[in-house]
């Protein structure tokens, strides 16, 4: 799309220009003002996020029905600790949604941080964490592990912690770089082991072993061109 250079760098302000060109391509569609309002709450600028999809509301077409948007406006309201309107918002959400990501993590930020049933949180928070992309979400295990230590279980919440690093070090610029540049070339057995070790380290199993099958044709293929009479 031209945002990034050539070996350039993904960074905070290239994301925030592509969502820009999706806002512009597609003004009337909900994803792209959503995605740049959870940019700016992730960027520790909530309210300017829920105030642009206050503002940019009559643009968009069934944004209530839409589990991002209400999974991003929700969230805002719970940081800013409006939680009667968060709560009333969340009942608003589509039943047929009622599941995956977005809706688990929300119950359980409300479960947490509104009616104080962290029990019945890490049961959601659990659930969150079970479904993409919870698995590469710190954030989520961090709540998760703040839960815990309320309820006294600290060595979970230790455990918990020492993941959300891991977890943390994993999404990071320079390792999404690598993980990048080693899926340009898709036949070398050796540098695809790394896309492997990704996946365990996120307990994505499914996601190893067919990598793994991958290397093991590439590394059949090898052997059957070495064994081809020249």
């Amino acid at each position: 799309m031209g945002i990034v250079a050539e070996n350039g760098v993904v960074t905070a302000e290239s994301e925030a220009r592509r969502f820009q060109v999706f806002l512009q391509t597609e003004p009337e569609s909900p994803l792209g003002h959503v995605c740049w309002a959870r940019w700016l709450q992730l960027d520790r600028d909530p309210m300017a996020g829920l105030q642009w999809l206050y503002d940019a509301a009559d643009k968009i077409a069934g944004e209530e029905q839409d589990p991002f948007y209400l999974a991003t406006v929700v969230g805002t309201l719970l940081e800013r600790g409006e939680f009667a309107d968060a709560e009333v918002l969340f009942r608003q959400w589509p039943a047929d949604e009622a599941k995956g990501y977005e809706y688990w993590l929300t119950q359980a930020a409300i479960l947490q941080n509104v009616e104080e049933k962290f029990d019945e949180a890490i049961v959601a928070y659990d659930k969150a964490l079970s479904s993409w992309p919870g698995q590469v979400d710190w954030r989520t295990r961090s709540q998760r592990a703040t839960c815990l230590a309320t309820l006294g279980r600290t060595e979970e919440a230790e455990r918990e912690r020492v993941r959300v690093k891991k977890i943390e070090g994993l999404v990071q610029n320079d390792v999404q770089g690598r993980l990048r540049k080693v899926l340009e070339d898709l036949s070398n057995p050796e540098t695809l082991r790394e896309v492997v070790d990704f996946y365990r380290s996120i307990e994505r199993e499914r996601e190893a072993k067919c990598w793994e099958e991958v290397i093991e044709s590439l590394i059949e293929q090898r052997k059957a061109g070495a064994a081809r009479p020249r």
